[in-house]
């Protein structure tokens, strides 16, 4: 049996109510980014070229490799029949779903100049606001395994 609520507590019944379905509509929607890196299939590392784990804000055009890439130019982004993108100095995310080790990114090609090591497992949404690395949005030339 429940008790009919008060004039006065039936604005703040109300206001919890729509609270608690902010709530849950938050931790609903927050995996969605994580669902999309989840793209990245087991044992490769992928790149993006936007961030949030798209290209051109059209899908998921990545590009990905399950072994060490000395130079991406003349490599693409690129998605079953959606055209493609250079992938050469173009990575605004990434991610490591290699089952080893990590990946080291070079900002030049065949492991040139500076660099930064991704964990096994590792995610990165936005190189643009990262801050951790700082300096690797659209410069990425070649990468490494372990």
């Amino acid at each position: 049996m429940t008790l009919p609520a008060s004039p006065k507590a039936r604005p703040v019944l109300a206001m919890l109510a729509v609270t608690l379905l902010t709530l849950v509509g938050v931790v609903v929607a927050a995996p969605a980014a994580e669902a999309a890196a989840g793209t990245c299939s087991s044992g490769y590392f992928c790149i993006w070229r936007d961030h949030d784990y798209q290209s051109n804000g059209m899908g998921n055009r990545m590009y990905k490799n399950s072994g060490s890439v000395s130079t991406l130019v003349g490599k693409a982004f690129t998605a079953s029949g959606a055209g493609s993108y250079a992938a050469n100095d173009a990575t605004s995310s990434m991610k490591n779903a290699g089952t080893k080790c990590a990946v080291t990114v070079y900002k030049d090609s065949y492991g040139g100049g500076a660099h930064w090591t991704l964990a096994k497992g590792g995610v990165r949404n936005n190189l643009a606001t990262s801050l951790s690395p700082i300096g690797f949005n659209d410069v990425i030339s070649s990468f490494y395994w372990c």
